[in-house]
């Protein structure tokens, strides 16, 4: 039989620092050690064991030829335990690279994660952080710099540049996630942004999408709500024309400032409603597009502070406007403004006063006024007086004339009686003392106060209901000149009661 002769050559045994993460090595320890390691693998251990691959492939067909007789059994056994080895080796060999391949990845990945412990305030721009040295961090890849206390305080940016001798890092964050300053950050590569995404279906004064609608289960054509509907409220400067109430972003707005609108801009549908609550005065003027309750087209409201106006768009051009007082009371039409208007001006409330004047009213605007009191009575059993302002003085000369006719209904009787040539008019004089329970109401009529060369003529009514007397009066002032206030006044003691004074307006 022949004998087979097999060398199997020796294997070098490794005398380097095994890379191995799980015995403690740091980051750059485990890096360090992979490289020489793997030269290792790849040009001594790897040929040394082909060798013995060889050699034993030899074995195995110096084997093969002993197939005489009975020792054939035994050299196919043989034969086989040489086929395991082989197969052995091989495992090994393939292990051998696996962990190779693992450590290189994982030395590759360790170059681009890393930790710094600048202190850096969370905000986009450039920021720069001190990390460890020997990174990947090329300028142009992308970074997350995440706080180790708190995932939800991070920086998302782009390297602008890295120091791999200092790690020095310098960071452009272009998105940020929470706030404050930190110095505890993981460092890791991501990668780009992607591109912002289609916006959703918001109500910021925009129709909701037919999608989502349908995604809502809600139908275009009816919304029922099953529970209650929260609006915004904005704020909104009143402006002549452009004050955008439809494009607020709320139902409810607080109508700022003190124009004069006189339109708004195009409502998104017809239908559409704002609710708009003065914070201070405001006003509204009447138009063919601008319905307002109660006012004719061409006049103005005038709102005050805390009134409600809800503007309802009758189509997307035409407005109608209604006005809630604050205060509770009914909406008081503003005044007809043309030619031959009874406008109001001013009152004055007098309580236990000596006089009651009007000088400010009278300018040349008006020709002609008109004086309202009602519920006016004496501290006494006294009479009203007036006298009249030119030049810059109340006349107080022996210059009136007037003629009083009373109708005294208890006595069914009537009167006269009249002043000639003295320093007052009489206005009421009373046959019972006047109170609250039983005062007097009255007006009084100025005329052609402007014309500077012609008299000054008077017509009053007043009706006394404590003497259940009614007094019809006419008089004047021989004093020409225009009329620049009037003051009543009581003979004696004090008079209460509120005096309303109007203008009409000249043609």
């Amino acid at each position: 039989m022949s004998q087979i002769t097999v060398t199997v050559p020796p294997v070098t045994v490794y005398g380097g620092t095994v890379p191995d993460r799980s015995a403690g090595q740091t980051e750059e320890q485990f890096a360090l050690n992979v490289y020489p390691y793997l030269g290792y693998f790849n040009t001594t251990f790897t040929p040394e064991n082909q060798a013995v691959i060889t050699a034993l492939n030899t074995f195995k067909t110096q084997a093969n030829t002993l197939a005489d007789g009975t020792n054939a059994d035994a050299v196919a056994t043989a034969a086989d335990r040489v086929q395991t080895g082989l197969d052995r080796v091989q495992t090994g060999l393939d292990v051998t690279a696996s962990a190779a391949s693992a450590a290189s990845a994982a030395a590759i990945a360790g170059a681009f994660v890393g930790t710094s412990t600048t202190s850096v305030l969370i905000a986009t721009g450039s920021k720069s952080f001190t990390t460890q040295t020997g990174e990947q961090y090329t300028a142009g890849i992308f970074l997350t710099a995440v706080s180790q206390a708190n995932t939800a305080n991070y920086m998302f940016g782009q390297v602008t540049s890295y120091n791999s001798g200092t790690g020095a890092l310098v960071l452009d964050v272009q998105v940020i996630g929470g706030s404050g300053t930190y110095a505890d950050w993981n460092l890791s590569l991501v990668g780009a942004r992607g591109e912002q995404g289609p916006a959703g279906a918001t109500f910021n004064g925009g129709a909701i999408t037919t999608l989502l609608y349908a995604q809502a289960g809600i139908t275009t054509t009816n919304l029922v709500a099953s529970g209650h509907i929260d609006t915004a409220r904005a704020t909104v400067a009143s402006h002549a024309t452009t004050a955008d109430i439809w494009g607020a972003l709320g139902n409810q707005i607080d109508w700022t400032g003190t124009a004069t609108t006189t339109a708004f801009p195009n409502a998104p549908q017809a239908g559409a409603e704002r609710t708009l609550i003065c914070a201070g005065a405001c006003s509204f003027t009447a138009g063919a597009n601008m319905l307002i309750d109660g006012v004719t087209s061409g006049n103005t409201v005038t709102c005050a502070a805390n009134d409600t106006v809800i503007v309802r768009a009758i189509s997307t051009t035409q407005f109608k406007l209604t006005r809630l007082k604050y205060d509770g009371t009914a909406q008081v039409v503003a005044p007809v403004t043309g030619a031959g208007s009874l406008i109001y001006l001013s009152t004055v409330t007098a309580s236990a006063a000596s006089t009651v004047t009007f000088e400010a009213e009278f300018t040349s605007t008006y020709d002609d006024y008109v004086i309202f009191f009602d519920g006016v009575y004496f501290s006494g059993f006294y009479e009203l007086f007036a006298r009249i302002k030119i030049g810059g003085s109340y006349i107080t000369t022996a210059t009136y004339y007037y003629h009083i006719d009373i109708s005294n209904y208890s006595a069914a009787t009537y009167v006269g009686i009249g002043g000639n040539g003295i320093d007052h008019l009489r206005v009421l004089s009373p046959n019972a003392q006047l109170t609250a329970i039983l005062p007097m109401s009255g007006t009084f009529n100025l005329f052609d106060v402007n014309n500077a060369t012609s008299v000054n003529s008077f017509i009053w009514n007043t009706a006394d209901t404590a003497g259940r007397r009614k007094n019809e009066a006419s008089g004047m002032s021989t004093d020409a000149g225009v009329l620049q206030g009037i003051q009543f006044y009581p003979n004696a003691g004090t008079v209460t009661g509120t005096f309303r004074i109007y203008g009409i307006k000249k043609a």
